[in-house]
């Protein structure tokens, strides 16, 4: 049958509509493959942890941006109290002065020193509030300073006579309470650990026997660990050499810090290592 004219275009026209649909057909199909595929190839892949790179940026910044807390005031006045392990440390605590100002270069510091040679803990209770005169020093009452901060030493290294440590305890709790009364803020010196059998050997030093030194080492520990829990009982600041001077697995001093010349006082080494723990632990506000 022959087929008109217009007849052949229409099925012409069927015809590419039909291979039009199916080349259509034949292009959707492949294309949801990929899809399909590039999630397999994604979900395996690893992925950093964010919390890592925030936290090693945020140490590097603390680092590197970090400046010292503004103070209230320009200029601050500490007094110390204490045996001959507070007056060694000079008039005016120059090696504390210079820790301090290393530490807040644009703030002025008042340093009195209120120290006094083999005196106990009973003497000190008598004689504070009074003027202060010894040797080529002389201040007024420490009362009388309005001091910003007291520092308290142990009087371990002079221990009471007879030796009993609960009575130590409270000798040292009264006089820390007449401090905080004359002080807006106290804090107790445990000062630098005490050497053991060789304790007091040298041309300045006691020299006694082992059989002596030791036993009188022990009392001072005694001292310096009332001084640590006084601490925490009178809710007062503490400045710690004690436990970072002892030698490594000992309880007795690291002799580094000790004075070759009486094997009681501070070394020069020890001098600069109470000073920058006496820095680390006030806290000037």
């Amino acid at each position: 049958m022959k087929l008109s004219g217009k007849a052949m275009i229409l099925a012409g026209e069927i015809i590419l509509v039909f291979s039009l649909v199916s080349l259509n057909l034949n292009i959707k199909k492949p294309s949801s493959e990929p899809v399909v595929l590039a999630e397999k190839t994604e979900v395996p892949t690893p992925i950093p942890t964010p919390v890592a790179k925030v936290s090693i940026r945020t140490e590097s910044i603390e680092e590197t941006t970090a400046t010292p807390v503004p103070l209230l005031k320009s200029r601050y006045t500490i007094a110390f109290i204490g045996d001959s392990m507070i007056e060694t440390m000079g008039a005016e605590l120059p090696y504390v002065q210079k820790t301090l100002k290393e530490k807040y270069p644009n703030t002025s510091f008042s340093l009195y020193n209120y120290g006094i040679g083999s005196e106990n803990v009973v003497e000190a209770l008598s004689r504070f509030g009074l003027p202060y005169a010894y040797k080529d020093q002389a201040h007024g009452p420490i009362t009388d300073l309005k001091a910003d901060i007291i520092v308290v030493g142990s009087y371990s290294y002079n221990p009471i006579t007879p030796f009993d440590k609960d009575e130590a305890w409270l000798l040292l709790s009264d006089l820390v309470g007449r401090a905080k009364d004359a002080a807006l803020k106290v804090y107790i010196l445990a000062e630098q650990a005490p050497l053991g059998e060789h304790f007091g050997e040298g041309i300045g030093g006691v020299n006694w026997p082992p059989e002596i030194a030791q036993p009188h080492a022990d009392k001072i520990i005694s001292g310096l660990e009332n001084a640590v829990g006084l601490s925490e009982a009178l809710n007062v600041g503490l400045i710690n050499v004690f436990e970072e001077s002892k030698a490594e697995g000992s309880k007795y001093g690291d002799p580094k810090y000790v004075a070759v010349h009486d094997g009681i006082h501070y070394s020069e080494e020890g001098q600069e290592f109470t000073a920058k723990i006496i820095a680390e632990s006030i806290i000037l506000e």
